[in-house]
């Protein structure tokens, strides 16, 4: 939305979009803030994922913009099927090939939802491990930060896109590619099938993902079972 409007992530998180988020807990709990909290950046992963901050986002720009489904841009359609603990990185991770496909092709860049994700650190397209590292300056990075652009370093605002060789896949990346496709059929089930995904208690998806792997099944299928069936 930044790069769109041609102004810095920063501006328009702090003058337009968090003075119109309330708080979520504390002391503080519904009032709207006056100034951007000091720890604004360093929590905002959790707006990818099922809890109440990124419920109030999602409304707030739906509101914006007039786009309905936002929440299909985050882990919300499965808030009641899958345990927001061990569910997001706090630091961002990419395909850098992604980026560079992207960009030389003319098409929109983003950042995926599957690549916030902890137990994503494959790319299913291009087979290769995400970074989580500049290749120019050598640093990690918030997942949102007030100079993110993306396919850019938010630190020396380098781009991340590169060109690499096909490289022979072993049994450990193999593995973590399964993972990958897993959770990304997953996601794209959103529209249809996640809203009505209920549990009485949430699963942790590393618990899922180990299930779908011995069992040889879809996450939606894990789902779909009841938990005392389950052999975990």
């Amino acid at each position: 939305m930044a790069e769109a409007h041609a102004v810095e992530t920063a501006t328009l998180v702090k003058h337009e979009l968090r003075l119109r988020v309330p708080f979520v807990r504390g002391k503080r709990s519904g009032q709207v803030p006056t100034k951007l909290p000091h720890s604004f950046y360093l929590e905002a992963y959790r707006l990818n994922g099922t809890g109440d901050r990124a419920r109030l986002w999602v409304s707030m720009l739906e509101e914006l913009t007039q786009v309905r489904s936002l929440d299909l841009l985050t882990a919300l359609p499965w808030a009641y099927a899958i345990d927001r603990r061990q569910l997001l990185r706090t630091n961002r991770a990419w395909c850098s090939s992604c980026y560079e496909s992207w960009r030389s092709s003319g098409r929109p860049v983003y950042e995926p939802l599957l690549w916030m994700l902890q137990v994503v650190t494959v790319c299913p397209d291009h087979r290769q491990p995400l970074d989580s590292l500049c290749p120019l300056c050598g640093r990690t990075q918030f997942v949102l930060s007030s100079k993110s652009r993306p396919g850019h370093c938010s630190r020396c605002r380098s781009w991340l896109g590169r060109v690499h060789e096909a490289d022979i896949m072993d049994h450990h990346v193999a593995e973590h590619l399964r993972t990958a496709e897993i959770v990304a059929d997953l996601l794209a089930a959103s529209p249809y099938v996640g809203n009505r995904v209920r549990w009485r208690k949430t699963r942790l998806i590393n618990s899922l993902l180990k299930f779908c792997h011995s069992h040889n099944v879809s996450l939606i299928r894990a789902l779909a079972d009841r938990p005392e069936q389950r052999r975990e």
